[in-house]
């Protein structure tokens, strides 16, 4: 792992002159040119590129604003740091009196909001976060679950929404990713806010809940992406034909299926059952907020999952991406208003069967 450029004091990067930014960057840049002589003698993997090449960059910057919850990103590298506009951008960004700003590292294997292919999502799924939670009407102490944190990202929105409005929340964040959760931690430092963060593979797992006993007002998740073809996946998921592969862990295959109705299935437990009683009347009850894509094949997975164990799916946006290849769609889940949990539910083999009788 390249480690080199995270010997830097962020929480400094705004108040630094320009000649301690530019030592800092050049003292970087060299090590990091050290280490890849390093590589290249050794002969060792050539994927361990430069920080600033076409690799992620290892810092960003993300602010709220503190009106109407839009959010900015941008991430940058060392490199940048030797240039006067890149850190005239920063520092702006410090001095608004209209916005939270924030930056923090990202570490190797860590996935970032801020990279081109993300950005554009992250920002209005971080804004769908501000916006739920402002319905809410938070009060001091409400309970906040980032599932799958990455960098800690959404802990951050999350965090910064309620703060817009007065109100300290109690955040809570998982990954299966140690490095992760570290990393998710050094942001909440850089904050100046605690989280408990852990390392557990989805909310539920062998060893049980990641967080028994705990109930939240709130649960963010940009979850694992469901293929766009969902129907060839269904038959698929615990074949010994079908090994799991990382990448499909993560994205577009079947162990994504698995993930939800994991995830479905646990949130009953999870949802504060109603509102805390210092909340305003009618405020949004305790949900949580998803992103995930419509299948083309089976467009009404996602709600049809969740109404399955007696939960209400209300969607929230709904978007295209690639060219308009993909259907994203954004939902905040909620208990039904009797507060009923009901256990147990359909799988999506059962759920495809279902939509094919309908159509």
């Amino acid at each position: 792992m390249d480690l080199t450029p995270y010997d830097i004091e962020l929480g400094g990067l705004a108040s630094a002159s320009d000649e301690a930014l530019e030592r800092t960057s050049r003292r970087i840049l060299e090590r990091r040119r050290i280490v890849s002589d390093y590589v290249q003698f050794r002969g060792l993997s050539q994927k361990l590129r430069p920080v600033d090449s076409l690799s992620k960059k290892p810092y960003v910057l993300v602010s709220l604003d503190k009106r109407n919850g839009d959010v900015g990103l941008k991430e940058f590298g060392p490199s940048d740091l030797l240039d006067g506009e890149a850190r005239a951008f920063i520092r702006a960004a410090f001095v608004d009196p209209d916005r939270f700003s924030l930056v923090y590292p990202v570490f190797p294997t860590v996935y970032s909001p801020a990279v081109s292919n993300n950005q554009a999502q992250a920002r209005n799924f971080g804004h769908h976060v501000y916006e739920t939670l402002m319905k809410m009407s938070p009060v001091d102490g409400d309970r906040i679950l980032d599932v799958g944190t990455g960098s800690g990202y959404l802990s951050w929105v999350a965090w910064s929404a309620a703060r817009t409005i007065g109100r300290t929340p109690t955040m809570y964040a998982i990954d299966i990713n140690p490095l992760a959760v570290s990393n998710a931690k050094a942001m909440a430092h850089l904050a100046g806010f605690e989280i408990n963060a852990i390392a557990h593979d989805n909310v539920a797992g062998p060893e049980g809940l990641a967080f028994p006993d705990v109930t939240f007002r709130l649960v963010i998740w940009d979850m694992p992406a469901l293929p766009r073809l969902l129907r060839p996946h269904l038959s698929e998921r615990g074949s010994r034909a079908h090994p799991r592969q990382l990448m499909e862990y993560w994205d577009d295959g079947s162990t994504a299926l698995g993930s939800l109705e994991t995830f479905a299935q646990t949130l009953p437990q999870l949802l504060e059952s109603k509102p805390t009683a210092t909340s305003s009347r009618g405020a949004m009850p305790s949900a949580a907020v998803l992103w995930n894509i419509a299948p083309a094949d089976f467009p009404e997975a996602l709600p049809h999952t969740f109404e399955q164990v007696g939960l209400t799916p209300l969607l929230l946006d709904t978007y295209t991406s690639g060219g308009g290849a993909i259907t994203c769609v954004v939902y905040a889940i909620s208990l039904p208003e009797s507060g009923l949990r009901r256990r147990g539910g359909k799988k999506l083999s059962d759920l495809a069967r279902y939509h094919d009788r309908r159509h």
